[in-house]
C-alpha cells in the first residue's frame, strides 16, 4: 500500500489514508511533543533538502494528496531536480483519471520546505509550484490502473520533478546527494511529513507539515524471489520494539531513534552516509497485522540498479560519491505470509 494521505479539499482535515501512517515512534520516548523535545522532530529539522507535496485532483470528488519528496543535484543548467515516488503523480493509483501510468490528473504540484510548513505551507520557508508537464516517471512504473501494483513495480516507484527559479517562492534549501551504492547493513535515516504515532498501539495523527525523521537499520537490499506479486528488487527496514517485539528482519536490537513510516511519507528519502539510498514506496504491517507498529516493514525503491541509475541520468539528476556498504547482500529468507501497506503478498528474498 502506498504511504500518501488523503485528505479533503475543501477542510484540509485528514481522513484517512491508502497506505500506513508516518513517522511512527517508540513509545519509550517523547514521541508524542511537537517541538525539539521530540528526538525525532529535532533530527527532522536536520534534513531541510526534504520537502512536503500537495496536490489536488481534478477527478470527480476533487481529493488532495500529500508526499514526500527531496530536492537532489541536477546537472542541467537552470534546472532544479525533487525526487519522489511515481505513485504519488500517476494518475491511475487508485486515484481515478485516465492517464495511464503517467502523471496524476492535477494541473500543478506544490512542494513545501521547512521544518514545520504548516499543514497549508502557511509558514514554510520556500514554496514552488511543479506544472505535470514537468513531471518524469520511471518508463518501467506500473501502477495497475487502480486495481493495485503490478509484478515488481515497487522497485521503479519514482518520479522526478523539473522546475526553476521562477517555480519558487521563497528560498530553496540545499540538494542532498543521491548514491549507487547497495545500502544493506548500513544504518538508515527516513525522513517525512506524515501521520505519527507509536510503535505500540499507533492512532496516526495528521503531521501538520511537521518534519520527522527516524532511524532503523537496513536490513535487506536484494532480489525478491519468483512470487509473481512480489515487490522486485528493493530496500527494506523493519521496526524493531525496544525488547526486540515485532522482529522481522536482520538484528533485533532497536536504535536509540527506531522508527516506521506511513501515510504521508511516501517518496521520501532513505539517507546512509548523508545520501539518499531509497524512495519510499510502502510497505507491510507489523505481526499484529497493525499497520506503523511494531514489525512493520517499509519498502524503499533503491537507487542502485542499472534501470534506476539510467532513469535518473536520463531526468538529470546528479548521481554523487557512493558512501561504503557493510555488504551488499544478506542470506536468502523466507517471510511468513502477511498482508500488505501497498500490499504485498509473501516474497522469497535472495541475493
Amino acid at each position: 500500500m502506498t504511504k500518501y494521505s488523503f485528505l479533503t479539499a475543501l477542510s484540509g482535515l485528514l481522513l484517512g489514508s491508502h497506505s500506513a501512517q508516518a513517522v511512527s515512534m517508540l513509545h519509550t520516548t517523547n514521541w508524542n511533543a511537537l517541538d525539539n523535545t521530540n528526538p525525532y522532530v529535532a533530527e527532522g529539522a536536520n534534513w531541510d533538502s526534504v520537502g512536503f507535496i500537495q496536490w489536488t485532483s481534478t477527478a470527480p470528488g476533487n481529493a488532495a494528496y500529500t508526499g514526500t519528496g527531496t530536492l537532489v543535484p541536477s546537472n542541467v543548467p537552470g534546472q532544479f531536480k525533487f525526487l519522489t515516488a511515481a505513485h504519488n503523480v500517476d494518475s491511475e493509483n487508485g486515484m481515478g483519471g485516465t492517464t495511464p501510468n503517467g502523471i496524476m490528473d492535477a494541473l500543478s504540484f506544490t512542494i513545501y520546505f521547512g521544518d514545520n510548513t504548516g499543514a497549508d505551507g502557511s509558514t514554510a520557508s520556500a514554496t514552488v509550484v511543479v506544472p505535470a508537464a514537468n513531471i518524469t516517471v520511471h518508463p518501467f512504473w506500473q501502477s495497475g490502473d487502480g486495481a493495485g501494483l503490478t509484478a515488481s513495480s515497487a522497485q521503479y516507484d519514482l518520479a522526478v520533478m523539473t522546475f526553476s527559479l521562477a517555480n519558487v517562492t521563497g528560498t530553496l534549501p540545499s540538494t542532498l546527494s543521491v548514491s549507487t551504492a547497495n545500502p544493506a547493513g548500513l544504518e538508515g535515516t527516513m525522513v517525512g511529513y506524515g501521520q505519527w504515532g507509536n510503535g505500540q498501539s499507533f492512532v496516526g495523527q495528521a503531521s501538520a507539515g511537521l518534519r520527522r525523521a527516524g532511524k532503523n537499520m537496513i536490513d535487506l537490499a536484494g532480489t525478491a524471489g519468483d512470487n509473481p506479486a512480489n515487490t522486485g528488487i528493493s530496500v527494506q527496514t523493519d521496526f524493531d520494539g525496544p525488547t526486540g517485539q515485532g522482529h522481522t528482519l536482520g538484528t533485533s536490537v532497536a536504535l536509540a531513534l527506531e522508527s516506521s513510516t506511513g501515510g504521508g511519507d511516501s517518496g521520501g528519502p532513505l539517507i546512509a552516509g548523508g545520501m539518499i539510498v531509497g524512495v519510499l514506496n510502502g510497505g507491510f504491517p507489523g505481526t499484529a497485522g497493525n499497520l506503523s507498529e511494531y514489525g512493520d516493514r517499509s519498502i524503499w525503491a533503491p537507487l542502485s540498479t542499472a534501470s534506476n541509475i539510467s532513469f535518473l541520468n536520463t531526468a538529470g539528476v546528479v548521481l554523487g560519491a557512493v558512501p561504503e556498504p557493510a555488504r551488499v547482500c544478506l542470506l536468502g529468507l523466507a517471510l511468513a505470509s502477511i498482508g500488505l501497506r501497498r500490499r504485498r503478498p509473501a516474497m522469497a528474498v535472495a541475493c
